[in-house]
């Protein structure tokens, strides 16, 4: 809502995107529409000004028109999302499995949640896969660019971009390096072209926003809650050893061949949701690769019976969501995060008992069939 008003001010009114006026065309859109909305208690666009390319178009439309257009976008993205993870893991399933992992995600509640409140998060890990996947078929100059455009919500994409970059300089594929870094200064000179002053409008409202060091609140952080007379000291200790597993996960990425890659970026994606330091539902949606590529093993190694479990997980996963907020539909009830961080610690630890058939098994388990 605050990036179409922002983007609506600037490009009507030549207003600063950061500016306060922005929450007045917020609250007159939302007042006008047959949507019922709510801005987050601090609505101040946030964003770095290049960010905004990804709403201008949808700025200078009406905010209904606008809002339905990006809710279609939103969950074509979180639809893709499953497709990449299928396509990364290899799984062998027809177009009919392909569309129920579409609907189970879509209407999964982090992709509800994802859609309904017009969550960035959804484009942003597309723009991941979408990377990840050129970078496999040896498409490095888009790849860098699409890398560029990830880094406009950097909390998000920060680990898996910083991961790909030492990963083209040691197997020096600099083309990724080079397109990437071209972009990035592509989209600071415009922005300082278009609107000289966002940088400085954007770092005040940073500074207003995160006065203190209180918005910082990872899933680790919300584990360690659960004791609280040591939960200082467990959360120092989770994180540094989430730390050690993602340094860990950066030298396999580094040495295995393309079948370690992939595993790896995989596994780095769901690392980026316990490290994220604004622990959100949404943010699960980074564990959906790696969910696929644990139930494509079961489905594989144990036939039917797996198949069966594996449909049962994702279905689970997906539609049964909503009996965590059933009968009220409180999307913000306080016990989800727990319940969320429980489901993604079952499928990390999923990734890790698939290594091996990940990495080291000479065939792949529908190769040897």
């Amino acid at each position: 809502m605050i990036p179409w008003a922002a983007g609506r001010g600037w490009l009507l009114e030549g207003i600063s995107p950061y500016a306060l006026s922005a929450i007045d065309i917020a609250h007159s859109a939302i007042d006008d529409s047959p949507f019922s909305a709510q801005l987050l208690t601090q609505p101040l666009f946030s964003q770095p000004f290049f960010s905004l390319i990804f709403y201008l178009p949808l700025s200078l439309l009406p905010y209904t028109l606008a809002r339905s257009i990006w809710t279609v976008i939103l969950a074509l993205c979180v639809a893709l999302i499953g497709y990449f993870g299928v396509k990364f893991s290899g799984w062998q399933i027809n177009r009919l499995g392909m569309v129920c992992i579409a609907i189970f995600l879509i209407f999964s509640l982090p992709g509800a949640i994802a859609i309904l409140e017009g969550e960035i998060s959804p484009v942003i890990i597309v723009l991941l896969l979408s990377s990840i996947l050129l970078i496999q078929n040896n498409q490095d100059t888009p790849a860098g660019f699409l890398l560029a455009l990830a880094t406009s919500n950097f909390l998000t994409s920060g680990l898996v971009v910083v991961s790909l970059l030492i990963w083209a300089i040691v197997k020096k594929r600099l083309s990724i390096i080079a397109s990437f870094f071209s972009g990035v200064v592509f989209l600071v000179i415009i922005s300082f072209l278009i609107q000289p002053s966002w940088f400085e409008d954007w770092i005040s409202v940073l500074l207003k926003l995160n006065i203190n060091l209180e918005w910082v609140r990872t899933p680790l952080m919300d584990l360690a809650a659960f004791l609280p007379g040591i939960a200082k000291h467990l959360s120092i200790f989770l994180h540094g050893l989430f730390v050690v597993f993602a340094i860990r996960n950066l030298i396999t990425l580094l040495v295995q061949s393309d079948r370690g890659f992939i595993y790896a970026m995989v596994l780095m994606l769901s690392l980026t949701y316990f490290l994220h330091i604004r622990a959100s539902t949404v943010n699960t949606l980074l564990m959906v690769p790696s969910l696929i590529f644990v139930i494509r093993y079961w489905s594989e190694r144990w036939k039917r019976l797996g198949a069966l479990m594996a449909w049962m997980f994702l279905a689970a996963s997906g539609v049964g969501s909503w009996l965590l907020v059933y009968p009220e539909f409180d999307l913000s009830k306080n016990n989800l995060s727990w319940i969320f961080i429980v489901y993604s610690l079952v499928v990390l630890s999923g990734m890790i008992w698939i290594r091996w058939w990940a990495l080291e098994l000479p065939k792949l388990p529908y190769e040897s069939l």
